[in-house]
Parts: structure tokens; C-alpha cells; sequence
């Protein structure tokens, strides 16, 4: 027995819809409207870690190398953080949290959560744990793309 093709019941489709929803909500409670979703990611990463290599703070963010820098770049442009040479490493870049960045981070901490709250809301507590749970066991492991054929 087949369905018939519905685009709204479609898993891609409602994770578009719902990220949409959240950036919507991200940018009316940002504090700064320069500073993107990815960007406090990488600020949040460098107060948790503390000073970290571009592809240190890439893992902890999920974030390709490629986004990592540019992030960096644009986030130092505005003396939010500071990448420096690693004394031990030459090719290496350590990339510290400054004193305006740490601003940021500490106004933008509760609003993020509030973000997540309004993203989720009309959810009972128990389907907010559950969409958590879900997002976080559909995330972690990357699919076998090689395995998927026409």
C-alpha cells in the first residue's frame, strides 16, 4: 500500500519550516543584528574551551573549516576575538574570546535559550525533551551516503 506524496508531511521539509522558525525568532532576540546564529556558536565554543584552533573550535560547533575561518575573520574584524600564531605550531591559528566578545556572549546566553523556548512553544515539556532527543539521534551520525542509490 503506497501514500501519496505530501510536501508538508515531509521530514526536510518541516526541518526547513522549523529552521526558518528559529532563525526568524534568533534575529528579533539577538542582541547585536551583525551577529549570526554561527557566529555566537563559535564565540560560545572559545568562553566553554577557551583559546582553540580553528578546527578544535570547528568540531566543537560543527562547523566546516572552510565557515570556520571566515567566521573568525569576521568576528576579529570586529575585535570580538583575536587569532594568533601558535608559538608551538606555526600553521596554526589560536583564536581567544576578547572582552567585547565575552559581552556578547554573556547577553546573548539567556536570550539564546529563549529562542529555543519560543521555537518550541506549543510543545508539552515532554515533546520538547523528545524533539531534543530526536534532533540530537538524527544528527550524530552522518549517513552512509555511498550505501544510497536511485
Amino acid at each position: 500500500m503506497s501514500t501519496e506524496f505530501e510536501l508538508h508531511k515531509q521530514v526536510g521539509h518541516l526541518l526547513r519550516k522549523a529552521v526558518q522558525k528559529n532563525q526568524a525568532i534568533y534575529s528579533r532576540l539577538c542582541v547585536d543584528p551583525r551577529m549570526t546564529s554561527v557566529q555566537f556558536a563559535v564565540m560560545y565554543v572559545l568562553e566553554k574551551h577557551g583559546p582553540c584552533s580553528l578546527a578544535l573550535i570547528g568540531r566543537h560547533a560543527t562547523i566546516d573549516a572552510a565557515t570556520t575561518r571566515d567566521v573568525v575573520k569576521r568576528l576579529e574584524a570586529r575585535g570580538l576575538v583575536a587569532a594568533r600564531q601558535d608559538p608551538e605550531d606555526k600553521r596554526k591559528a589560536i583564536v581567544t574570546l576578547e572582552p567585547d566578545g565575552q559581552e556578547l556572549v554573556n547577553a546573548m546566553r539567556p536570550r539564546s535559550q529563549r529562542v529555543a523556548e519560543l521555537t518550541m512553544e506549543g510543545l508539552t515539556p515532554a515533546e520538547q525533551v523528545a524533539l531534543v532527543y530526536l534532533l540530537e539521534k538524527i544528527t550524530a551520525a552522518p549517513p552512509d551516503l555511498d550505501a544510497l542509490t536511485d
